[in-house]
């Protein structure tokens, strides 16, 4: 959501302080100010003084070191301690920091500083107006706010990710061409319509998502910032001490939602998800998820947020890494139904709920257990025709897995003969006697031969009586293992053999055969 900017190049003096101490650091700041000429812009002057702060910003001793390089400028009486002095009084995070900044200053020019005119303009900006560019979900948004020293005029762009809190900026910069971008944010959120939302916003709402957004970067053990917010941070923070400052927010007693009722309360208004114990787990889940990582907006549903539940939440959570294709249907359609109800709730426009629905199918297009499935699938089949592949193929084989050992291994029902091992992996009771000489072996290898050969014929769909068959039985009520154990017998009553001592069927026979099964 965040369009290009072109921000001003670095030109921070960035010295190592510790090796080379405090004077020497100050020095080179000195040095880099004085190189901007006798009258300097005075947005360099703040952003060179600015990533010099940001050098400081994360170390422990930031502030002592400030201090040190306070001390040694305020005994350099000259134009380039005053702007330094005058930059630090404008920039610094701390009030107690400016105060020392200022009143060295004011020590410099009581000890003759020639025309400090130029060091007291710097800050002196004029705020202009704000806008907003973000994601119609909630998870990101873009700030732009414009300033101006006369005509000249600067921003401030900061990203806020508001999945956190009150908000966070992780970057921020400071652009010189604010017009430009407000243009350009414009432009995409024409070019996304209902996915994108570009709007005005106060200077006052403005300031409080982008300085809480800093402060709460700056509270964090380990902030995950860019290079542009450590160089452009102290900018920002004194720009947005221009703007008015934010309305105090209510207090809210925090409520967080009930799995249970969430549930009762999504399963109303989902009348095509079945009540069922599966069901209310994943509500559950997903509610845990919810304030787990967003507890000032549990429910809320985006893109990201749906993928992050499936990808990583669900396998933090204990979830099986070997899901069942049955398992993913369900799941899927559970998050299907909830994307769309949380949508609605959320008012999001059409467009946008579409968004949420194809990123939860493409959560499970890539599913194992599915892929295992699907994988000799036209692409160009239609989606009734794709379901209609996977009903009959998860009758015929309702898992992947057998176990070997203790161990479960994965087969490929694609192979004929790994095929005929996860059908002989259904009947344990059978295998001590699969290698017996005896009569007794020969009948249970002849029977789970028969079985895998029906097996395989529904796997492949051919013949397509097969499977009519076994949906006839079980739209009756048979389960699945009496369907099978019926269309073996049925397989078994019209084997003949040949003159090479094998056992064959007529294909016409067979499917009259097949027909008659109600």
């Amino acid at each position: 959501m965040s369009p290009q900017s072109r921000s001003r190049k670095k030109k921070t003096a960035t010295g190592a302080a510790e090796p080379q101490g405090p004077s020497g650091f100050c020095k080179e700041i000195l040095r880099d100010i004085a190189a901007l000429g006798s009258e300097p812009d005075p947005l360099e002057v703040e952003v060179l003084v600015s990533g010099v702060l940001g050098e400081l910003w994360d170390l422990s001793e930031g502030d002592e070191i400030t201090e040190d390089l306070l001390a040694y400028a305020g005994k350099k009486v000259g134009p380039a301690s005053g702007l330094f002095l005058a930059a630090v009084a404008e920039l610094a995070s701390s009030f107690a920091l400016r105060d020392k900044a200022a009143a060295a200053l004011r020590g410099l020019v009581a000890r003759g500083l020639p025309d400090p005119g130029q060091a007291t303009a710097l800050g002196a900006v004029t705020p202009g107006e704000c806008w907003s560019a973000g994601d119609v979900y909630g998870d990101r948004s873009t700030v732009l706010c414009t300033f101006g020293y006369g005509d000249q005029q600067h921003g401030v762009l900061a990203m806020v990710d508001h999945t956190l809190p009150g908000g966070v900026v992780p970057d921020v910069s400071v652009v010189l061409n604010p017009g430009e971008l407000a243009d350009e944010m414009r432009r995409q959120a024409a070019e996304y319509p209902g996915s994108v939302v570009f709007e005005p916003v106060e200077p006052a709402t403005a300031r409080g998502l982008v300085e809480n957004g800093i402060l709460t970067q700056d509270s964090l053990t380990e902030p995950e910032v860019t290079d542009d917010f450590v160089r452009f941070r102290a900018v920002a923070l004194a720009r947005c001490r221009t703007l008015p400052e934010p309305a105090a927010e209510p207090e809210r007693a925090e409520v967080l939602p009930d799995g249970e009722a969430v549930a009762d309360e999504f399963l109303r208004a989902a009348d095509d998800v079945p009540d069922t114990p599966e069901t209310r787990q994943y509500v559950r889940q997903l509610v845990d998820f919810g304030v787990r990582c967003e507890p000032h907006r549990p429910l809320r549903v985006s893109p990201e947020k749906l993928a992050t539940f499936v990808e990583d939440w669900l396998v933090g959570e204990g979830e099986p890494e070997e899901t069942t294709p049955e398992g993913d249907r369900e799941l899927c359609s559970v998050l299907l139904a909830w994307a769309r109800w949380r949508g609605a709730a959320q008012g999001l426009p059409d467009v946008a709920v579409t968004e949420l629905v194809e990123t939860v199918e493409d959560c499970f297009d890539g599913s194992p257990a599915l892929y295992s499935y699907l994988e000799d699938v036209p692409e160009d089949l239609g989606e009734e025709e794709v379901q209609e592949i996977l009903d009959r193929r998860m009758f015929a084989v309702p898992t992947t897995f057998t176990e070997v050992g203790d161990e479960d291994v994965a087969l490929d029902p694609h192979d004929p003969e790994q095929l005929r091992l996860l059908v002989v992996g259904e009947h344990p009771e059978y295998h001590d006697v699969l290698d017996d000489e005896g009569p007794d072996g020969a009948e249970i290898r002849e029977f789970l031969g028969l079985k895998a050969t029906v097996v395989e014929q529904l796997w492949q769909g051919e013949p397509a009586s097969v499977w009519d068959a076994a949906r006839r039985l079980r739209d009756r009520g048979v389960d699945r293992d009496e369907v099978l154990a019926e269309l073996t017998r049925t397989l078994a009553a019209q084997l003949r053999p040949t003159p090479d001592d094998e056992l064959s069927y007529d294909p016409g026979d067979y499917e009259k055969a097949l027909a008659a099964l109600r």
